[in-house]
């Protein structure tokens, strides 16, 4: 059976010929260099040319945004999906998901260092083990998405144990985890967990927000809220204090101390959906992007759709456009999706996905890379020899 692509992957993740790594870092340079030399992890991933929503196979790489140079962490083989990939407090090892086509309900989860050597089995068990994000100590949060509960283990493969399982209203329904968020001091572990529940002919979404004791395991509920017909994405402040939800219609902002929630400007820029918001790693500001769409003067009878990357302060204010791009031409030959992957370290910069998909034969045939935007001065910098998706803890931050 084909793996199908993970949700929230979908728009950004997507198909490229194999390109392997530059021997002479000078020709994978971009053509302005930032300041930024923290490495960032991606994936780059093949699909089915019968249907390009299907994995073929997928691997991890490091790109070093000082140079552009891409250094491959893992070999790339038919059936075998290397995912996720989070980085230790000192760099120099990530956590990855390793899984197979032959059997798409089971991962383990390995260790390795900066090159991709020394690799290490942390989860020697059979189970579906996701999202692993490494903590402030000497911990490693992750979902058993097999069991549906938070686990954790140590880096040397020591002390593999479950943490905490919530109590679902329906387990017949698709359950959503969030990759789990550790509290600066590494005591604690934040994460959603979203489902879906039947009321009468519709289905309402409800997001659970827990805070985890990471040395015993003791969840507290923090936040719960009831969404009729419309999933809510969140985005957790790195003290686990607060959170922002992305909604169709509305961002809210919500005091979990509190309860307290708030509704945000929307930009001035025209209705449309933001999505894909980040705190930064002072949690002082929030990025995020912006689709909406405008008459185009000039034709009448033809829309232009944007995509604005925006930044904020924390509390909603001060909003500005960092960047704005068309999500499509006239022709509709070409589509782009852009989303928000994180900050450097020192908050200067913030990490784009960009997808642009060309109308080939019949069929839009994405071509994804990374970007970076420079916060002060809104320079683009694009990653182009870096053709993949980053995810949560990609950026290496200290």
């Amino acid at each position: 059976m084909k793996n199908l692509l993970p949700a929230g992957l979908m728009l950004a993740l997507l198909s490229m010929a194999f390109m392997p790594a530059m021997a002479n870092a000078a020709d994978n340079r971009p053509s302005v260099l930032p300041a930024i030399k923290a490495p960032i992890l991606y994936t780059h991933a093949t699909y089915y040319a019968s249907d390009r929503y299907f994995m073929q196979s997928a691997a991890l790489r490091r790109v070093n945004p000082a140079t552009g140079l891409v250094t491959p962490l893992t070999p790339r083989k038919n059936g075998i999906f290397y995912l996720g990939g989070s980085w230790s407090p000192n760099g120099n090892r990530f956590v990855y998901e390793r899984a197979t086509e032959a059997m798409n309900d089971r991962s383990k989860l390995f260790t390795a260092d900066k090159y991709g050597a020394s690799r290490m089995l942390l989860t020697p068990t059979l189970g579906k083990y996701q999202q692993a994000t490494w903590g402030p100590g000497r911990l490693i949060a992750f979902i058993d998405a097999t069991r549906q509960c938070l686990s954790s283990v140590r880096p040397d493969a020591t002390g593999l144990r479950t943490l905490f399982c919530p109590t679902f209203m329906d387990n017949s329904l698709e359950i959503v985890w969030q990759d789990p968020q550790w509290t600066p001091d590494g005591k604690a572990i934040v994460l959603q967990v979203g489902q879906w529940v039947e009321s009468g002919l519709a289905l309402d979404w409800y997001t659970s927000v827990y805070r985890v004791n990471a040395a015993t395991g003791n969840a507290r509920l923090i936040f719960r809220q009831k969404q009729a017909e419309q999933d809510m994405q969140l985005a957790i402040s790195p003290d686990g204090t607060q959170g922002v939800y992305s909604l169709v219609s509305d961002m809210i902002r919500v005091d979990f101390r509190t309860g307290k929630q708030t509704t945000v400007t929307r930009p001035d820029a025209g209705v449309g959906a933001s999505y894909s918001e980040h705190y930064s790693p002072d949690g002082k500001h929030i990025a995020f992007a912006h689709h909406f769409s405008l008459d185009d003067p000039d034709h009448k009878e033809h829309v232009i759709g944007y995509i604005g990357i925006y930044v904020m302060r924390a509390d909603g204010t001060h909003m500005r456009m960092i960047n704005v791009e068309r999500n499509n031409n006239l022709e509709q030959t070409i589509q782009i999706q852009t989303s928000v992957a994180g900050w450097s370290g020192d908050g200067s910069q913030v990490l784009l996905n960009r997808t642009c998909a060309h109308l080939e034969h019949g069929e839009y045939v994405p071509y994804p890379s990374l970007r970076m935007v420079d916060v002060a001065t809104r320079k683009v910098v694009p990653l182009d020899h870096a053709k993949g998706f980053a995810g949560e803890g990609a950026w290496f931050q200290h």
